[in-house]
């Protein structure tokens, strides 16, 4: 393995590393039933508290599964148990859309079974499901994916090739399975962690003893949205490691964060962090510990600003006798920021044994796992951090990125300022270092905890890339907010602008083309096309974009029926925002008359040629000026197109016909003028 660092700290209850870490905002421990009670996992919810789970253990009675609900300050709103046949234990949990959770974990009656239960929002049991074989099966976690399903994963026994295998698990949202998949050689591997790729796919992370060397190695297996393996690599660092967490990286590569030991058990450890690219090849890894310490990383987060927050156990060789949690927070690049062991003896706690770390809403943390007061019993542990490095000024949207954005336009938006601090806060003012930006004038006070909406206008006067920020200056603490936009602009234009024909003959077609320019730096969408008199008819290619700076044609056709001059509007619907307009006329017609003569009479003539495929010409003689109406029928009675409706000068006509979308048959061309009706059958032959 290239690229492995050591990163040497020593930490004693709040050591510095880089930056001041942050202390504890507060903790709980809770325990219910005989006083062996433990967290695995913990999430915050969306009203801002927390949702653990976790086991309730007895040495006379099968385990049970343990959920709680806490509001945002630590406080106790509800306290589960789940059981009764068997033991069980919930490993993983997820907030669901109904406001409920589902709770992922191991069922163990003759042999353990992947454990699926559905609560409702105060944790009343909806439904629960297992899943499993004649082996050992565990879950490890749960997920939800973008289809409104869930994915779980972990080991089992019961199916693939080996002593144990990755078990991958996709079920809907009532619990169904829909499939699954399994992964593995001829030795153990455990998985212990999972993540959505932005592919659809996902990516799944534990231990392997059948690839690499013999020792426990983090593997990494990628598949496709329907489970089936893409690669896999196996990742050979010194010792043995255990990897316990996985995460997708905003660069497409992905971060696993576990730890490595000299041998296959405590007391022995480090932190350990690798990061690999988008096709799972290794880029870096990065060992955090000392010689002095062990430490177990239990979890692993990605930060909001990219970078890793670890959390896991830490004791001293020599003079511990229970281990505490211990933080460890690294930037991008897996440098480490700053570490923290977190004693919590002065409350008479003996130990810390944390579990599952997540990132807060205000840039806190919080912990869960399990503690003691007394040896032999532990209560389940939950404890929140006072903001990383936190300004006092929270931003909700921590950016404010918009693209696209017409020039001349305004887009209108806000955003929030969040109080974190505990005292009233003024807001004195919020400018911008850009012009194009808004200043907000005024004044204003945020109560503890409080949020402020801010309303702004953004108007860009040219087509350029704006960057630039806007600045909150309150009466204790300073914020920033990062602004983008980029102003595009096009127009449609055409060529020529208007259309004139001249002079047609009668029953004579004349083609022309419209050429649309997009003049802008954007591309241009045609949204409609439409005529206000339907004399010519307009065709547009089948691309309706237009890309910056390009262009497109239009077809234009005119067919002389009548010999007086006629003039149309084309109407052109575009995402420019004006619709562009374009004159089409034609001067006055000639009468296509071989002879010069004027017709003595009425007379519709047979079509001409028959039978035809697809076209006809029906030629017509008009004696005077009149109003004629042409229609044709098939021999059902039912119209099938309606060739003139208009008013016609003398003189020898004729019309054309086209029918293409027509079943093969006869077909009668119909004549009305003057109260009388002239009739001729038609001959269509595919």
């Amino acid at each position: 393995m290239k690229h492995l660092l050591r990163l040497a700290f020593f930490v004693i209850c709040a050591t510095d590393i880089f930056a001041q870490p942050p202390s504890v905002q507060w903790y709980q421990t809770y325990v219910v039933g005989v006083r062996l009670c433990e967290f695995f996992t913990v999430k915050q919810t969306p009203d801002g508290g927390y949702i653990c789970g976790g086991q309730e253990r007895s040495t006379i009675r099968p385990s049970n599964s343990w959920i709680m609900k806490w509001n945002s300050n630590g406080g106790a709103v509800w306290s589960r148990v789940y059981g009764g046949n068997g033991s069980q234990a919930c490993n993983s949990i997820c907030p669901t859309a109904d406001g409920g959770f589902l709770c992922a974990g191991v069922h163990d009656l003759d042999q353990e079974d992947f454990l699926l239960l559905k609560l409702n929002a105060n944790g009343d049991s909806l439904w629960s499901r297992t899943y499993g074989g004649a082996g050992d099966d565990a879950c490890a976690v749960i997920q939800p994916t973008a289809d409104g399903g869930f994915v779980l994963a972990g080991r089992t026994a019961s199916f693939g090739s080996g002593q144990a295998d990755f078990w991958l698990l996709k079920v809907n949202s009532n619990g169904d399975s829909l499939w699954s998949r399994t992964y593995g050689g001829p030795s153990p591997e455990t998985c212990y962690t999972l993540d959505q790729t932005t592919d659809g796919g996902f990516i799944l992370a534990g231990v392997t003893r059948s690839f690499g060397d013999s020792n426990n190695d983090f593997w990494l297996v990628k598949t496709d949205d329907d489970g089936d393996s893409l690669w896999s690599r196996s990742f050979r660092l010194p010792g043995y490691t255990y990897c316990r967490s996985v995460f997708q990286t905003p660069d497409g590569g992905y971060a696993m964060g576990g730890y490595t030991s000299e041998y296959d058990a405590l007391p022995y450890g480090d932190f350990l962090l690798v990061k690999a690219d988008a096709n799972g090849d290794s880029l870096w890894s990065r060992i955090y510990g000392s010689n002095q310490y062990t430490e177990k990383c239990t979890a692993m987060q990605m930060t909001r600003e990219s970078g890793f927050i670890l959390v896991g156990l830490c004791y001293n060789r020599e003079y511990d006798s229970f281990p505490n949690c211990m933080l460890v927070k690294t930037d991008a690049n897996g440098d480490s920021l700053w570490g923290r062991r977190f004693g919590l003896g002065a409350q008479g706690i003996l130990y810390a044994h944390c579990q599952s770390i997540q990132q807060t809403q205000d840039h806190g943390f919080i912990i869960c796992g399990k503690t003691t007061h007394n040896v032999g019993d532990t209560e389940g542990l939950l404890f929140k951090t006072y903001p990383d490095n936190a300004s006092l000024i929270g931003l909700d949207p921590d950016t404010l990125a918009f693209g696209d954005v017409w020039i001349g336009r305004a887009v209108e938006d806000s955003f929030r300022i969040i109080n974190l601090s505990s005292e009233t806060m003024a807001i004195q003012s919020i400018t911008s270092n850009y012009p194009v930006f808004p200043s907000v004038e005024g004044t204003f006070s945020i109560p503890p905890a409080g949020r402020h909406n801010v309303l702004y206008t953004v108007t860009l006067p040219d087509t350029f890339n704006y960057r630039g920020t806007l600045t909150i200056q309150g009466s204790e603490d300073q914020a920033t907010l990062p602004v983008s936009a980029h102003g595009i602009w096009t127009e449609l234009r055409p060529n020529p602008s208007a259309i004139h024909l001249g002079q047609v003959s009668v029953s004579d077609t004349v083609d022309t083309t419209l050429t649309l320019f997009s003049a802008g730096n954007t591309f241009l969408t045609v949204d409609s096309i439409r005529l206000t008199a339907h004399h010519f008819t307009v065709t547009l290619p089948p691309a309706d974009t237009i890309p910056a700076y390009g262009s497109t044609l239009i077809a234009v056709r005119y067919i002389a029926a009548t010999t007086e001059s006629v003039s149309d509007t084309l109407i052109i619907e575009n995402s420019a925002g004006t619709p562009l307009t374009i004159p089409l006329s034609i001067g006055n017609s000639s009468v296509d008359d071989a002879t010069g003569m004027i017709p003595n009479e009425f007379f519709l003539d047979q079509n001409y040629p028959n039978p035809f495929n697809p076209s006809t010409s029906i030629a017509f003689d008009l004696p005077r000026r009149a109003f004629v109406s042409m229609e044709v029928f098939d021999l059902l009675g039912r119209h099938t197109a309606s060739l003139l409706s208009q008013t016609i000068n003398p003189g020898h006509h004729s019309v054309q016909w086209s029918c293409t979308d027509c079943s093969s048959g006869l077909y009668l061309v119909r004549m009305h003028v003057e109260g009388r009706a002239y009739t001729r059958k038609m001959l269509f032959i595919r």
